[in-house]
């Protein structure tokens, strides 16, 4: 179920400073498709982009955060979790791919996760962690 708020907040926000789709796309660095998407209501941004969304609209939105695919909150996870999968598919010697696999995305999502510029879920370093040996989250 998709709220409606972001998408009215991204048409009034444009309507107000004559801005196109592209245009909107270029200030919060994402693709034409992506902005398209949200103002039609078919999905909602990560955490990343929606702190982008809200810092060029003056202030916070409200709207259902995007959950992955366990139902968490699609928030990223600090850098120290990346750091520690990538020492341990180290010292284990697993590639991207094999953790990926476990992780369900594809090894260039994964490689982006560890590095920071794609968001990794709870679940998904839940996964992770299991993966290279490690006890998982304590999820609850």
């Amino acid at each position: 179920m998709v709220d409606t708020s972001l998408a009215d907040a991204l048409l009034t926000y444009r309507a107000n400073n004559q801005l196109t789709q592209t245009q909107l796309a270029d200030q919060l660095g994402v693709s034409l498709r992506t902005v398209g998407n949200w103002e039609l209501g078919r999905n909602l941004p990560q955490a990343p982009a929606r702190r982008r969304i809200e810092a060029v609209l003056g202030g916070p939105l409200a709207f259902t955060p995007a959950r992955d695919a366990d139902g968490y909150d699609a928030e990223p996870i600090e850098q120290s979790i990346a750091e520690t999968l990538r020492v341990e598919m180290a010292r284990h010697m697993l590639n991207q791919e094999d953790v990926a696999a476990a992780v369900q995305v594809s090894q260039s999502q994964f490689s982006k996760m560890l590095r920071g510029q794609r968001p990794m879920t709870v679940g998904q370093a839940d996964r992770a962690l299991r993966a290279v040996g490690l006890p998982g989250l304590e999820l609850k």
